[in-house]
């Protein structure tokens, strides 16, 4: 790993801390995933082994900050993951809707198996933990409490990171660093 890698993998994941602990600060209902998105920025525009550094320790510097339990291993595994995948889904995209709906996708993916895996760990069955953690996307289950956070957060992380995308490539960032 060279200096340039280790440079870009910092900043990225110092973004995705602060700005997450600058989102809690003000609210800690998950309407946006900036971890997540910055996560697939950086998978897009460096390659996914970048995104997946990025999204595993953005999940595990901002929850040793917030507050960690299983779910930091839980999340930081998973968007590590995604964020691998988005780089290799995404790197012939052109259109901005097909990024779009590949980062909703992962998004959704990301949320499914998060909570599903929480479920199991934490006790239920595979099949009720499954069913509970798409429900529960939708509608308040397990001491949830608000009404279609799972499409809202996963729409808003998708939009959120094309815009990014987009700005940074029209000042033609990727062309100006060169990452091995």
């Amino acid at each position: 790993m060279n200096s340039r890698t280790i440079a870009v993998v910092s900043v990225f994941v110092s973004m995705a801390t602060v700005f997450r602990l600058l989102k809690n600060a003000v609210t800690s209902m998950q309407f946006l995933n900036i971890p997540l998105a910055l996560a697939f920025v950086a998978s897009y525009l460096f390659g996914s082994k970048i995104g997946l550094m990025v999204g595993f320790f953005g999940y595990v510097f901002s929850d040793l900050l917030i507050y960690p339990g299983l779910w930091t291993i839980v999340n930081s595994l998973v968007a590590g993951l995604v964020s691998y995948i988005f780089g290799f889904s995404s790197r012939r995209v052109i259109q901005g809707l097909v990024l779009f709906l590949e980062a909703f996708l992962l998004c959704f993916f990301f949320d499914l198996s998060t909570s599903t895996l929480l479920y199991i760990l934490f006790g239920l069955e595979i099949s009720k933990a499954l069913v509970f953690a798409f429900i529960g996307l939708f509608l308040p289950v397990m001491g949830g409490y608000l009404i279609g956070i799972g499409p809202l957060t996963e729409f808003s992380t998708s939009i959120l990171t094309v815009l990014l995308i987009r700005g940074l490539e029209k000042r033609n960032l990727k062309k100006d660093i060169n990452i091995g």
